[in-house]
């Protein structure tokens, strides 16, 4: 179930039943929906002028209905091509930043920060165009999935946000021999302030993706495994620019 990720911010409390309308070019699906409770950590989406409201299984019970809608390209997750649908609102066959950041939010239901969003747009934009199209948008798919489900498991308070010592352990998890400290470094840098202050999902996505590139980067240059490198001051930036921005 998606409790964060593709989702749309609820404005009221509210109880649906009947039916959604989605429009892919000429073609309109109503798919009969079940009786679902609004708020909470769900979420919904919005076509048109349609929003849909719920909790995090409404969406899926709606889009199952859907699975025979259009012909899925080879390679293409069945899931993100009904997406793309949904998510590219100028029926463009393009995602821009615009687009993307619409369709994302925080388990608060916050929206994915710029750089976030920028970053994912660079790191999938297979047609250098700035945008994605649906075979970029299938992987991002696919790449949000798996950090959105390391990001719960390493949630263990479930407060939507990562704490510096839940940080520590996901990283050495993942590998990463890093002081407890540079961790809170971290979710003072990032984190967002609050009832449960901490790293929330696209934070948590931008600073681990951020963090393989330039360990990659290091291992590239360590060719002795001794665990330093030297670098020029020019060398230096101009990996962080190729890697961070």
């Amino acid at each position: 179930m998606l409790c964060h990720g593709w989702a749309v911010k609820p404005q009221i409390n509210i109880t649906i039943y009947g039916a959604v309308q989605l429009q892919n070019d000429q073609k309109t699906v109503t798919a009969r929906t079940v009786p679902v409770s609004g708020r909470g950590d769900g979420g919904g989406f919005v076509c048109g002028s349609h929003k849909i409201l719920g909790h995090c299984f409404y969406i899926w019970v709606t889009l199952r209905f859907l699975t025979g809608w259009g012909n899925v390209p080879p390679g293409v997750n069945p899931e993100a091509y009904q997406w793309f649908q949904t998510v590219d609102t100028d029926q463009s066959g393009f995602i821009n930043l615009k687009e993307l950041k619409q369709a994302l939010v925080n388990s608060n239901w916050s929206s994915f920060n710029d750089e976030t969003c920028l970053m994912m747009i660079n790191m999938f934009d297979q047609t250098r165009s700035g945008r994605i199209d649906l075979f970029g948008f299938s992987a991002l798919w696919n790449f949000l999935q798996q950090w959105r489900a390391m990001f719960q498991n390493c949630d263990r308070d479930r407060s939507g946000c990562i704490s510096g010592t839940e940080l520590h352990q996901a990283l050495a998890q993942m590998g990463y021999n890093l002081s407890p400290q540079f961790c809170e470094m971290l979710v003072q840098r990032h984190g967002v302030r609050g009832r449960n202050f901490g790293i929330q999902l696209d934070r948590f996505i931008q600073v681990c993706t951020q963090l393989q590139s330039m360990t990659q980067l290091f291992k590239e240059r360590d060719t002795a495994m001794v665990g330093n490198i030297r670098l020029s001051y020019e060398d230096f930036l101009s990996s962080a620019i190729t890697r961070l921005m």
